[in-house]
């Protein structure tokens, strides 16, 4: 069954990194990198890098309840840029609430 929950979806800022982490390493299955979570963090924030992050939190507490990581690049199906979403992950705690989905709908 299918739970909403309130939410809010806005870019990754540098200051959601301690948020961002732990979502990072469940999303890669534990296996922690040190150097590509820092090369990472930075792509996701430099602004002018084709790689960015949406993040979902939790519209009571702040808490970041799901990311979404995604690349804009040229493609030959299109003459405008597109998005390829590379990671999505929401925690065990709060899958079947609408926040992949959600996630999904604001990249689109």
């Amino acid at each position: 069954m299918l739970v909403l929950m309130k939410i809010r979806i806005h870019a990754l800022q540098n200051d959601d990194y301690d948020s961002w982490l732990p979502l990072w390493d469940a999303n890669n299955m534990g296996i922690i990198n040190e150097e590509l979570t820092a090369e990472t963090w930075k792509r996701l924030n430099t602004a002018d890098f084709p790689v960015h992050g949406l993040c979902a939190k939790d519209a009571e507490d702040g808490e970041i309840v799901g990311i979404l990581h995604y690349v804009i690049h040229h493609t030959t199906g299109n003459i405008k840029m597109i998005a390829y979403m590379q990671d999505l992950f929401v925690p065990k705690d709060h899958r079947r609430k609408g926040i992949a989905q959600a996630l999904v709908m604001e990249l689109a």
